[in-house]
């Protein structure tokens, strides 16, 4: 019989391992592309030990994008539902979405193209932010910072999705980004540190 792997503290269990090679797999390749010989090998297991701790490749699928997903959410769902202002709320957003995406740089290309492949798989997981309320907070927050003369009328929707897609943009197109300006990794990376600074200015001058 084959027994689970227990955490030191210097070793990761194999459970961990499998999902930290089934990220690098899955978003370089998509749920379609990956195969589990091929995480299995990244992980430094056999295929069988894979199979044990996961049955399939949806069942490790779903276990990783959650994983993921569980990780960025929350300190995001903190300061949406904040009470400070949307002046403020910007910043902090931008801060811990353009960390989340330093650390994860495959994550929006991946995300993207499972939206278009499995459209309602990832809607499932978006369900809970979706139903919870913080999206009317933020409208809500956007329409008393109107109300009080703090920034000009704007559509809340066009006011999240600029945020958004500002920061995710140069990580869906790092690599001609790095091409065309030209950098190395190091620079790229200190230019979406730049970015929280940068985009956080640019948006809330616009308004």
């Amino acid at each position: 019989m084959i027994e689970r792997s227990k955490s030191t503290d210097n070793q990761m269990t194999t459970e961990e391992k499998i999902m930290n090679a089934a990220s690098l797999v899955f978003m370089k390749k998509g749920m379609d592309g990956a195969r589990m010989q091929e995480i299995a090998d990244e992980a430094g297991i056999n295929k069988a030990l894979l199979h044990y701790y996961f049955r399939n490749k949806e069942k490790l699928f779903e276990a990783v994008f959650k994983r993921a997903f569980d990780k960025l959410m929350p300190p995001l769902l903190e300061v949406f539902n904040s009470d400070i202002p949307i002046l403020e709320k910007i910043p902090r957003f931008l801060n811990l979405h353009v960390t989340f995406l330093r650390e994860n740089p495959n994550a929006p290309q991946f995300i993207l193209f499972e939206i278009q492949r499995n459209p309602q798989m990832i809607m499932e997981f978006f369900a809970p932010l979706i139903h919870s309320g913080v999206i009317d907070q933020f409208k809500e927050g956007v329409q008393k910072s109107i109300e009080k003369g703090e920034i000009r009328p704007i559509d809340p929707i066009h006011l999240l999705v600029n945020i958004i897609s500002m920061s995710v943009f140069p990580m869906v197109a790092r690599n001609l980004i790095m091409e065309f300006a030209p950098f190395s990794p190091t620079e790229f990376d200190q230019f979406m540190e730049e970015r929280k600074t940068s985009v956080s200015q640019f948006i809330i001058k616009s308004l």
